[in-house]
């Protein structure tokens, strides 16, 4: 049992408090653009918080992304296991053409 056993079941409210703390840095930043250009000063770090700002922007709509594919059925795993954690019973499934299970 790990880290993701505890979070797992609460990944869409990390992905939105991810979310919505991105979009708040962005505005931040764009804020402070503006304010730095009309008192003709210069951004601290200006390049590598731009980097760091596109890294895990790219990095939280992966996730989300990922999310949204798994439990929209496209994936193997349905929307109800994704929230639950919990994976389809192995004993339930229908058995492969061909192939017979003996106890």
């Amino acid at each position: 049992m790990g880290l993701g056993t505890v979070t797992g079941k609460y990944h869409w409210v990390f992905l939105t408090v991810g979310g919505l703390l991105i979009l708040l840095s962005w505005l931040r930043y764009f804020r402070e653009k503006k304010r730095c250009g009309n008192k003709e000063c210069q951004m601290r770090n200006k390049k590598v918080t731009l980097i760091t700002l596109i890294i895990t922007t790219i990095i939280v709509l992966s996730f989300i992304g990922f999310n949204l594919y798994t439990c929209t059925g496209t994936a193997a795993v349905t929307c109800s296991a994704c929230d639950t954690g919990v994976s389809a019973d192995v004993n339930q499934m229908a058995p492969a053409a061909g192939y017979e299970h003996s106890d």
